[in-house]
């Protein structure tokens, strides 16, 4: 009995170790009409004449299998979820469902981006003519990043906000503005962007206003999304006041930094402006890179939901 009972645990240990060590099973496969099927695709069920697709399969549950002869398949890979970048080179004009058209926006973005010549990298120190970075970092429920040394730091309306110490041309002081709002998730990347320079472009409203939009960068793709930077002029009671942006497009959220100096001091600040942006950590980015059910390591909670306008 005793005997029996060793094998038996030996033989359990076995199965879970074969458990553990074979290589899980994807597949996704893209019809000729456009459709896309995702489920299992076993190495042993591909053929040359069909493939068998089986479920279930992530948010699919119910059990099931369904039998495609190759005729009637576009492209298909068994080890992907959903189409990768071979698929898009190859079949990026063809009809395809239109669940994956933000997908195919992306990689068209990135390709755009790739294929232009890159921005020179300019290494830049977190001290600046004007000053500099405090070392620790303020930190909200959704992002952090570090303030310019000496400037005050408030949260109003979910907006954090830093404002300098020194008084600027006519008494202005320089601040800056950051916050977030969810993101418009049933739009693509290139519907966001127009929103976001829809609602900007509202800052110039009113008699006597003025705004321009003095630089706009092209997209640049980053993990977990996109992100956009540009130098806008906003004219108000004769006094114009520039302001340094980034707009990080992430899937859950859409994230905010905004700088603003009076013209005549714009320049002695940039690269201050730069440092404070360049700091700025998202936490979803975080999230997203450590996985489903990790807790990034910030996470002191504040600058709640808003859904304030670009400012």
């Amino acid at each position: 009995m005793k005997a029996n009972t060793i094998v038996l645990g030996a033989g359990l240990a076995v199965a879970g170790l074969l458990v553990l060590t074979a290589p899980s099973e994807a597949g996704i496969v893209v019809l000729k009409n456009g459709e896309v099927l995702v489920g299992r695709i076993r190495a042993d069920e591909d053929t040359q004449d069909e493939l068998i697709m089986r479920w279930p399969y992530k948010e699919r549950t119910e059990r099931g299998e369904i039998k495609l002869p190759k005729y009637r398949i576009r492209w298909y890979d068994r080890d992907a979820d959903e189409p990768t970048d071979a698929y898009w080179e190859k079949y990026e004009n063809e009809l395809i469902d239109s669940a994956w058209l933000p997908q195919l926006e992306r990689w068209r973005i990135r390709k755009r981006a790739e294929s232009e010549v890159p921005d020179v990298a300019i290494l830049e120190g977190f001290d600046s003519p004007r000053g500099k970075l405090s070392p620790v970092p303020v930190q909200t429920r959704d992002f952090e990043l570090r303030k310019p040394d000496g400037w005050t730091s408030a949260t109003e309306d979910g907006i954090t906000i830093f404002v300098s110490d020194q008084a600027g041309a006519d008494g202005y002081r320089a601040r800056v503005h950051v916050f977030s709002v969810p993101s418009l998730q049933k739009e693509s990347t290139e519907r966001q962007v127009e929103w976001v320079q829809r609602e900007i472009g509202r800052l110039g409203a009113g008699a006597g206003n003025k705004f321009d939009v003095r630089e706009m960068k092209r997209l640049k793709p980053v993990r977990g999304g996109f992100d956009q930077e540009l130098l806008t002029a906003t004219t108000r009671a004769e006094r114009t006041v520039f302001c340094l942006r980034q707009v990080s497009f992430r899937d859950k959220r859409t994230y905010f930094f905004s700088a603003y100096a009076d013209e005549r001091d714009y320049s002695g600040l940039e690269i201050l402006f730069k440092a404070c942006m360049r700091s700025l950590v998202i936490l979803e980015d975080q999230r997203a890179a450590a996985g489903p059910g990790t807790v990034p390591t910030s996470t002191t909670p504040a600058g709640g939901d808003t859904t304030s306008p670009p400012r």
